[in-house]
């Protein structure tokens, strides 16, 4: 790579900051769509590059997004002349213009240095540190697990963001030479994992982690594989000597976070539901009291929930009010992809070509069976109805949503999209002279395992989430360009 210029170099400085400030969902609303900090940024600096490059001031090469990108842009700026919601098809296509052709020029073309890239590189190294200690201070704190939940919105997209930054963190955690480096990231990286308390996240990370470490050869991949089990044996039984509810709750919190059948909710302490319950009863909900009394699993029930249970249910009787229902046997999680899969078996045109962005639940919510099928209806104020009685945010099957909202031809698409991004990794892995490329490769290899995993519980493509895969999937594109030669 040439010596940067010093426009270059404010560019670098202009993607540090981007990288600083976009993982998070903190957001304003703006015209009826919510922006960050980090589109703002990133629009500015798309601005003063194009304006850079129609001066003529830049002279090398533009690196374009690959053909799979435009294609996947194609499909959904299709899908707004036929969605049934347009508003929302449009909002949607703007945000994925951005992070797919936008935020794809900006990160690829501004960095046009070894030196601005390893920069960039570590400004995102250190806030994925910084959001895993941020997370483990919410993990000893909250009373409520959706709110260990770092800079976002709750533990699904905080576990989508680890899917795909952990990985690329560990594959940078072995390709330091300080030992402090090295310790840092591995530190963060167990943090991360300790503090993802979605099922579904947690195993995306171990699976990409796992392919790094087996790529990398033996000597890491037993190591890893001693950790893993230690933890799993140990870890419950130190975490239970700590105060908080965590301690006792983690291993529910993860299965039920994916059980078709959870057997109740552990999103709470139990104290709090029961302070939750007759705070509820006060106000004369008692159905609702009732059920969220229900969802307390069966050896939490101790002298005091039995005595709330108890003044509950005679306030029912007092007041003639059926009892409030019991949990349900199926997961709210798996009654929307039953609801998805149904609208997409009676309508073969939204099989092909989707309902058009944006309007995925509108759709879907119509699609909804009886009985045990039946649309949870539970208020979603309350954190031990989720997945129980009223869909948990951020649980929907990234496929699903792209199916019914796309149909085939986004399916095909995004698995075209991915798979270019896998071919230019696999390929970068081979730099023999190039450390830094391989290590790289290697990160984004184990992000877009990790992306691919969790794809299957929740989606990878939100605010606050998408921005940065497509930052690690730009850096690859940027050692492919300019093979640096030199033993970073």
């Amino acid at each position: 790579m040439d010596r940067p210029s010093v426009t270059q170099s404010v560019f670098a400085l202009l993607v540090m900051t981007i990288v600083f400030v976009m993982p998070t969902q903190w957001s304003f609303e703006c015209f009826s769509s919510h922006l960050t900090l980090a589109d703002i940024l990133l629009l500015i600096a798309f601005i003063l590059w194009i304006v850079w490059r129609v001066m003529g001031s830049g002279q090398s090469k533009v690196t374009c997004p690959p053909l799979a990108s435009l294609a996947l842009v194609v499909v959904i700026v299709l899908s707004v002349t036929y969605a049934n919601n347009r508003s929302a098809a449009v909002r949607e296509t703007i945000q994925w213009i951005e992070y797919l052709l936008v935020g794809y020029l900006v990160f690829a073309n501004c960095i046009r240095s070894e030196g601005h890239l390893r920069s960039v590189i570590n400004v995102f190294l250190l806030i994925t540190s910084a959001i895993a200690v941020y997370a483990l201070w919410q993990y000893f704190t909250v009373d409520n697990a959706m709110d260990v939940r770092g800079t976002f919105g709750n533990r699904n997209v905080l576990g989508s963001f680890f899917a795909i930054a952990l990985p690329f963190a560990f594959s940078f955690s072995l390709h330091e030479k300080g030992l402090m480096a090295r310790l840092s990231l591995w530190l963060a990286v167990f943090v991360g994992c300790l503090t993802t308390l979605s099922g579904g996240s947690l195993l995306a990370i171990v699976v990409a982690i796992l392919a790094i470490s087996a790529i990398r050869g033996q000597k890491v991949l037993l190591p890893v594989l001693i950790v893993l089990g230690l933890s799993v044996l140990f870890l419950p039984v130190g975490l239970k000597h700590l105060r908080g509810w965590v301690p006792q709750n983690h291993g529910n919190i993860l299965v039920d976070s994916v059980s078709i059948h959870p057997d109740g909710s552990s999103l709470l302490k139990t104290a709090k539901v029961i302070l939750k319950a007759k705070e509820l009863h006060s106000e004369g909900n008692y159905q609702t009291a009732d059920t969220l009394l229900k969802t307390i699993p069966t050896d939490a029930i101790d002298d005091e929930v039995a005595s709330a249970m108890t003044e509950v249910r005679q306030a029912l009787d007092e007041n003639g009010i059926a009892p409030g229902p019991t949990p349900p046997e199926i997961a709210a999680r798996y009654k929307g992809w039953y609801a998805a899969v149904s609208l997409l078996q009676k309508n073969p045109r939204a099989l092909v070509r989707g309902v058009g962005g944006g309007n995925y639940q509108e759709e879907v919510n119509r699609e909804y069976g009886s009985g045990a099928l039946a649309k949870p209806s539970g208020r979603v104020d309350l954190a031990p109805f989720f997945n129980l009685h009223a869909d948990e945010p951020d649980s929907f099957s990234q496929y699903i949503v792209i199916a019914v909202e796309y149909g085939l031809l986004g399916i095909l698409a995004l698995a075209w999209w991915l798979h270019v991004f896998l071919g230019k990794a696999v390929r970068s892995l081979g730099h023999e002279k190039n450390k830094l490329g391989s290590t790289i490769a290697l990160g984004v290899l184990g992000s877009l395992i990790g992306f691919a995993v969790n794809g299957v519980f929740s989606s990878g493509l939100v605010r606050g989430v998408a921005l940065p895969i497509v930052f690690i999937l730009a850096m690859v594109a940027v050692t492919e360009r300019e093979p640096s030669s030199k033993q970073s």
